[in-house]
């Protein structure tokens, strides 16, 4: 076996937006999505991990809901 060769590609890589982390099969469906999407300061934003959210609820739902980003919680509740 020859050890110069390249390990295989993922054929399934994902665009994430590194604002809110939503993941897009094609770089196009990125772009547009920046472009509609006005991330900005004045978005509610999760303290920990820097996720921006659409709402307040959206950001306790991150912090608290059903599916809580575990790292977050734990550091958010301390």
């Amino acid at each position: 076996m020859d050890c110069d060769e390249d390990p295989p590609q993922n054929p399934a890589k994902r665009h994430k937006c590194s604002a809110c982390y939503k993941q897009y099969k094609k770089k196009e469906s990125l772009i547009e999505h920046m472009k509609a999407s006005y991330h900005s300061v004045h978005q509610p934003r999760c303290g920990v991990c820097q996720k921006y959210c659409k709402s307040f609820k959206s950001l306790r739902e991150h912090l608290f809901g059903p599916l809580p980003k575990g790292v977050c919680s734990k550091i958010f509740s301390k």
